[in-house]
């Protein structure tokens, strides 16, 4: 069958393109007979010059060391915006455009601490320059207003993973760093100074290497650099194609070698641990010198809060603060601890970044930036679901990592100012699970409150919500298990694995017969997005929404003809944002949830139903507190379904629209540009913020505006990439694709319905694999006595590894079996519980550990 892709209508396709821009780079087929002129394009250097003495970084570029640097000529290559350019500055369609006049010219300086980029712009007149964003380090998206200079590098000559530094004339700047997907969250330490003259813009840069503390900084480095003027989305480019690392000229830095290698500094953990003071938290670093001499550093750490991004731009991360430290002195060869005191709700996650300087205020170190929680004293997800209902218990779980003896955890259940549940516990365990009758938890919302006393004073508290409501006498119920971050539909476990039926580009019809396949490659949900909206010609660039209730209803019945639940996407109704591309319909905020109102009543009763997705990829012009308001209308009407909210910008876009969703979604599709396994470090991340949110995945399916698709060994790949590191739920992309990758897809689909065990379980471990540097990932789960492995290869390289279990195991005779290619055998070491296996490139194994009875 075709790639339905290309039936899509013409919003779609803009949509699509518009997303899948914003999260790739577009690069070739590493097979492609492209690649070759773009290698050779890569051996040519650019001139630079190793300064003996430093600029004073003041945008005059009048230094001596200047004088002496090659300026060079960027006017030669005019490169229209990108699509998202063009989408926030002018949706009007444009030109290739033709060589100016303008007069652009940039020299590039280095020393043993970094390297300096100085431009010189030309232009008619400096006071026509547009320059809104007023804010340091602000929103990297709009800054496409205002004319700037971008400068961006690659280290190491990936070929695929970048740096993009961009400034406008104030001064103002912003940056990213792009690994899997561009990740906005990323805070570079770096230097501009920009001066005008009448017809004269010129910037100097400082970038010190310790400053790319994602990738380090190389000898051999991928440059490229471009000015940009918002009036008529005007590129000029220096040096291969915009935002194709593969196609940059190469930056060689002779003599530094020592400097980029031999690092003074290292920082071995970063955590914030609970104070038992309301809001706040203890952030701490351990810091240790690799010299044979004392360093004096001045540290600070740079915080970044993007739970508290408001607004129609979350990207710009939140707010931003620096807490600086006293001066230390870390010993030769010896370890020393940065703490301070910092703000953080229970639940926040935060972005920091350590930085230390010395004396002169020169950077020294910059440790990796971390996504962080708190430590709490008192661990653990509180109650079991997201709520309770039919359970005749209500249970609780905590983690108590540093409990003394006569320690006593006090439990009570408090709403409206009454206490219906009060409790002490002694005799506490690590793993701590309480429970009581339903009866003794009060309909509605309430507080679960949990105080660690030691010696009669509190030393540790936290508080959690509970929800009971009636049972659902008019449809069915599903709800989040917490303690393992996953999904309950009607009191199972279950494992959403699915795609979409087409229906708004194709027609129910054909999404009748996708139903149909869908059930017969063994998928269990289906993705609706939209197929239910009518459209008004009277106006059409913003047209009146109609809603075709009973075209919706026919789609729920072929979904339950065909036994699949239903995700009903709804972001088109809630799309508020006038100057946003994806705003299709001009209704009140007041309009839009009455039509939310219609859909949910027209479905909430049906046996299919379970979630809402109130919106796809809302970096764009969404303001979170808006899907945390439509997020709270839904359950009003129907607390007995989800609601979800899909994201595709890098795992910490998810941050600011945590409080609008019961389930965490992503898509990002690598292949093409990327490896596959770009999918294992996103889930990872995205897993630690989700917290006791369920994950849900869209795997690549074809192409997708890349220039491959992915094999079918990539898609199973990925998919077991995802669910080893945690995801919950695995999605297509969308369509069916061609023959042996809509196989592979059903192939994925039944054997991770028949894991939803493992899937599901509350308790998983990484499991060491040896030899270390092995490309095998594996992760143990344990569910009501049963424990599984999941292992797969996340390259392409054959592989031979040894996997070792707990070490409780070893004090038991275990039996491991395979749980797919039975015939298969498997090495075991009973002795030392461990196992030894062969990986193809990109394989998995699943294993079923059985230990024997004593």
């Amino acid at each position: 069958m075709n790639n339905p892709i290309r039936s899509l209508n013409v919003f779609g396709f803009v949509f699509c393109l518009l997303i899948s821009l914003c999260g790739c780079t577009g690069m070739l087929d590493s097979k492609s007979g492209e690649e070759m002129n773009e290698r050779k394009l890569m051996k040519s250097d650019i001139p630079l010059i190793r300064f003996s003495q430093t600029p004073k970084l003041d945008g005059n570029l009048d230094d001596a060391c200047w004088a002496d640097a090659r300026f060079i000529d960027f006017d030669g290559e005019k490169a229209l915006s990108d699509k998202v350019d063009i989408a926030i500055v002018d949706n009007s369609k444009k030109k290739a455009l033709k060589k100016g006049s303008g007069d652009n010219q940039f020299a590039l300086g280095y020393t043993d601490k970094g390297l300096y980029v100085a431009v010189r712009c030309r232009v008619p007149d400096t006071s026509a320059l547009v320059a809104k964003c007023e804010m340091p380090d602000g929103l990297f998206e709009w800054f496409r207003k205002d004319d700037m200079v971008e400068v961006l590098f690659d280290p190491g000559c990936s070929g695929h993973s970048y740096y993009w530094f961009r400034v406008n004339p104030k001064a103002m700047k912003t940056d990213l760093c792009s690994i899997s997907g561009l990740d906005r969250s990323w805070n570079g330490v770096w230097d501009i100074a920009t001066k005008l003259t009448k017809n004269t813009w010129t910037c100097e840069f400082f970038f010190p290497y310790v400053g790319f503390n994602r990738m380090p900084f190389a000898s051999e480095c991928g440059f490229s650099i471009a000015k940009f003027s918002p009036k008529g989305n005007k590129r000029v480019t220096f040096g291969g194609e915009y935002r194709k690392p593969k196609t940059w000229p190469v930056v060689r830095l002779n003599g530094v070698e020592k400097a980029l290698n031999s690092p003074s500094l290292a920082c071995e953990s970063m955590e914030i641990n609970d104070l038992n003071k309301k809001g706040k938290g203890g952030i701490s670093a351990v810091m240790k010198n690799l010299t044979d001499s004392p360093i004096i550093v001045y540290p600070e750490f740079r915080i970044m809060r993007p739970a508290l991004a408001r607004g129609y731009f979350p990207q710009g991360n939140g707010p931003r603060s620096v807490f600086k430290v006293s001066s230390m002195t870390i010993k030769a060869k010896g370890k020393a601890r940065v703490s301070a005191i910092i703000e953080i709700k229970p639940d926040e996650s935060l972005l920091p970044t350590l930085v230390l300087k010395d004396a002169t205020g020169d950077t020294l170190f910059v440790a990796p930036d971390n996504g962080l929680r708190l430590n709490h004293i008192i661990g653990g997800a509180g109650p079991e679901y997201s709520y309770y209902s039919k359970e005749s218990k209500a249970r609780f779980a905590f983690k108590l990592p540093s409990v003394l003896k006569g320690d006593v955890l006090k439990l009570s259940i408090e709403s409206g100012g009454k206490i219906y549940f009060n409790e002490d516990i002694k005799s506490l365990p690590a793993d701590c699970v309480v429970s009581c009758p339903i009866s003794e938890v009060p309909m509605g919302e309430s507080t679960l409150r949990a105080e660690l006393s030691r010696a009669g004073k509190t030393v540790a508290s936290r508080s959690f919500p509970v929800l009971r409501l009636a049972p659902n006498k008019n449809g069915n119920e599903v709800k989040v298990n917490r303690w393992s971050a996953s999904i309950v539909l009607d009191g199972k476990p279950f494992v959403p694995v699915g795609n979409s039926p087409m229906v708004p580009h194709h027609g129910l019809n054909y999404g009748q017969k996708m139903s149909v396949a869908m059930k017969k490659n063994n998928f269990n949900c289906m993705h609706l997005w939209g197929g239910f909206l009518k459209r008004d010609a009277k106006n059409k660039k913003l047209p009146t929404c109609v809603l075709d209730l009973p075209k919706l209803r026919k789609c729920f019945d072929m979904a339950e003809k065909n036994d699949l639940m239903v995700i009903v996407d709804i972001a088109t109704l809630i799309g508020n944002n006038p100057a946003s591309p994806f705003t299709r319909y001009k209704l009140t905020d007041e309009q839009r949830l009455d039509k939310v109102t219609q859909v949910v009543n027209t479905i909430k009763g049906r046996s299919a139903l379970l979630e809402y997705e109130i919106f796809d990829e809302p970096g764009f012009f969404v303001a979170p507190e808006w899907l945390e308001r439509v997020k709270d209308h839904i359950k009003k009407l129907d607390p007995y379904h989800l609601v979800s909210v899909n994201n595709c910008r890098g795992a910490r876009s998810v941050i600011p629209f945590l409080n609008a969703t019961d389930v965490v979604g992503m898509d990002y599709y690598p292949i093409g540009k990327e490896p596959a396994s770009a999918v294992a470090p996103l889930t990872d991340e995205l897993v630690q913020f989700a917290g006791t949110k369920p994950l849900k995945w869209w795997i690549q399916g074809y192409k997708i505006f890349n220039p491959r698709s992915p094999t079918p060994a990539e898609v199973k790949a990925m998919t077991y990439m995802a669910i080893a590191h945690g995801a919950k739920s695995i999605f297509y992309f969308v369509g069916r694709p061609a023959k042996p990758l809509w196989d592979i897809q059903g192939e994925c689909a039944k054997e991770l319905r028949h894991l939803t065990p493992a899937i599901t379980a509350e308790y998983v471990f990484g499991v060491p694999v040896s030899p270390s540097k092995s490309t095998v990932y594996a992760s143990l789960r344990a569910n009501n006595g049963r424990y599984w492995v999941i292992a797969v290869n996340e390259e392409d390289q054959h592989q031979s590894v040894t996997l070792t279990l707990p070490a409780w195991m070893k004090k038991k005779s275990i039996k491991v079996k395979r749980v797919f290619e039975k015939e298969k055998t498997v090495k075991v070491n009973e002795a030392e519980a461990m196992i030894s296996d062969d990986f193809k490139p990109f394989e998995r194994h699943v294993y079923e550990i059985i230990p024997k009875k004593q």
